[in-house]
């Protein structure tokens, strides 16, 4: 068989003339040539694409530790002795503990505005309500932080309290 094979193959070389083995040669060692370099600049340029994902997600999850790490607040809405608070919670996800707890200023129930002290009255600025003084006392201020407290370790469960904050 290999016998046949080789007067077919002579004849084909044959039929090109001798004059134009080399520049055949070289224009297939050209081709071969620019197909090598057409491969490796793609998969050049591909490995530098990944690189530049990896040390995206690299930086991104270093953004994620970082927003974990990171106090987070909740607000709440109390209604009590007539007007409204919106106490907020700070605190460490990733700890599980309750960094402060803040009652914040009363609100107007009518209007929603935050009163302001006049005197010995809280008045709101935009309708003009008063509330006693006296809602600004430090036991309705702890009475409130007391009550969002609660609130909050109804709804997140498994939080301490730092060192220092007020226990319910």
């Amino acid at each position: 068989m290999m016998e046949s094979l080789e007067p077919k193959a002579l004849a084909i070389l044959g039929a090109i003339p001798p004059e134009l083995w080399l520049p055949g040669a070289l224009g297939i060692a050209a081709l071969f040539a620019f197909l090598f370099f057409k491969t490796w600049s793609t998969l050049r340029r591909e490995r530098r694409a990944v690189a530049d994902l990896v040390q995206r997600s690299q930086e991104m999850e270093k953004e994620l530790i970082a927003i974990r790490a990171a106090a987070q607040t909740r607000e709440f809405r109390i209604e009590r002795f007539d007007l409204i608070w919106y106490p907020t919670v700070t605190y460490l996800p990733h700890s599980k503990r309750i960094v402060s707890i803040v009652p914040g200023a009363p609100h107007c129930r009518s209007c929603f505005a935050a009163l302001s002290l006049k005197g010995e009255f809280w008045s709101c600025p935009s309708c003009g309500r008063q509330s006693p003084g006296s809602l600004g006392d430090l036991m309705v201020m702890d009475a409130i932080t007391k009550e969002t407290l609660k609130h909050f370790q109804e709804r997140m469960r498994g939080y301490d309290l730092a060192p220092g904050i007020l226990k319910a």
